[in-house]
């Protein structure tokens, strides 16, 4: 068996299999080479964990996905945490398309090319210029639909054999840890930042303070997927990406929504996150859980939650928390590596209302479905019912009235 089918069995082959041919070749170099290469292969480990605010449904979503690219069939994993405002629509839509988008354009770059560089060419090659596109195309299909006013941060993560690539628009954050520090994060896009606000003025927009700095009194961040109609001040789906090369001291990936970051530094969840990790290690040695994940993987998703329930009950944030950690050491051993894995909790899908679900890669229309469910037409029913609001009293529909980003 040659390494390249190795590898592909690896990929969608049981891990009692490949850990039994690790063991089984070891006293031959080429074939012990070839099942090191496959192993190398596998996507990190990664756990997540999403708490909503009390009585409130979480704007927040995360995704991800491995996936095969390029002429030699790569496996690039993508990882990314949306969190929205002003309502749902704009990041239930992006965790959707984004990586849809992504993989689309990497696919068209890898197609233009010609000649022996085709051949050759690996994955990650256009995975910048992938991102930028990826981040407007996903904003675009929110053009005259009831989502456009939304708006979503967007904070991805690309992690190749190579390199990893993180681009982001919003204030969510990403950081990469080995020994112990921080060596790449991103920098959040607020209204606090001096050079963030040069450009609004340059596009016509201003800052006011509004309970804390916003765009044009409403929005706290600066670049957003989403919020069309902050549009003409500035405020502009376009990500910056970060692009650092792999490296073996390389420990940790932590991917999180402002309820994470508003509460924690960087080196706190470093601490924290890696003495759950350590912790769980020795709790669940090699294999596969009860739970048909791997033991990383399981051990990720605890640390994850145990940081999310520290940030909630020890620090008390009071906004949606939304983690992703990624062991950059230890690759995932899972049965189901290939696909896309992403929010998936039926609550939050039931609470959407219909004019704001996804049609053919759009958010829909305004109009009910035959089929709507009998508790959501009571819901809508109940609010028809409500009185209006005299004159006088605050109202809330507009969002420009009202506050899209704590």
């Amino acid at each position: 068996m040659n390494s390249e089918a190795i590898a592909g069995s690896s990929l969608s082959g049981s891990r009692a299999g490949s850990l039994k041919r690790s063991r089984d070749t070891s006293s031959c170099p080429a074939l012990w080479t070839a099942a090191a290469e496959a192993q190398a292969n596998r996507p990190p480990a990664y756990g997540k964990c999403v708490i909503a605010r009390e009585s409130s449904c979480s704007e927040d979503h995360w995704v991800q996905e491995t996936c095969v690219l390029g002429p030699l069939r790569e496996p690039v994993s993508i990882f990314a945490v949306f969190d929205g405002h002003g309502g749902d629509g704009a990041s239930k839509h992006s965790v959707q398309r984004l990586i849809h988008h992504l993989q689309q354009h990497l696919a068209q770059q890898l197609e233009q090319l010609a000649g022996p560089a085709a051949a050759v060419a690996p994955a990650d090659a256009f995975i910048e210029e992938a991102l930028q596109a990826a981040f407007h195309s996903t904003d675009r299909e929110l053009t005259d639909t009831l989502a456009a006013n939304c708006g979503t941060t967007a904070t991805v993560a690309v992690v190749s054999r190579r390199q990893i690539f993180l681009a982001w628009a919003g204030d969510s954050r990403a950081i990469v840890m080995a020994d112990g520090q921080v060596v790449a994060h991103t920098e959040e896009h607020r209204a606090e930042r001096e050079d963030e606000q040069e450009r609004l003025a340059a596009a016509g927009g201003r800052v006011f303070f509004n309970s804390g700095l916003r765009v044009m009194g409403i929005l706290a961040t600066t670049r957003a997927i989403g919020d069309h109609d902050l549009r003409p001040y500035g405020v502009v789906p376009t990500p910056d990406v970060l692009a650092l090369p792999r490296a073996a001291e390389q420990e940790f990936l932590v991917l999180g929504s402002d309820g994470l970051w508003d509460v924690f530094n960087n080196q706190e969840v470093y601490d924290y996150a890696n003495r759950t990790l350590l912790k769980m290690q020795e709790k669940f040695p090699l294999g596969q859980t009860d739970k048909g994940l791997c033991c990383a993987c399981q051990a990720a998703g605890v640390a994850s939650q145990a940081l999310a329930r520290a940030a909630r009950e020890k620090r008390y944030s009071r906004d949606d928390i939304t983690i992703v950690l990624v062991n950059l050491k230890t690759p995932c051993t899972c049965l189901n590596v290939l696909g896309a894995h992403y929010t998936h909790n039926s609550s939050l899908l039931r609470k959407v209302p219909a004019h704001l679900k996804r049609t053919g890669g759009l958010l829909g229309s305004s109009s009910e479905s035959p089929q709507q469910p009998r508790q959501q037409q009571q819901q809508q029913q109940q609010q028809q019912q409500q009185p209006e609001p005299q004159q006088g009293e605050e109202e809330r529909g507009s969002p420009s009235q009202q506050h899209r980003k704590e």
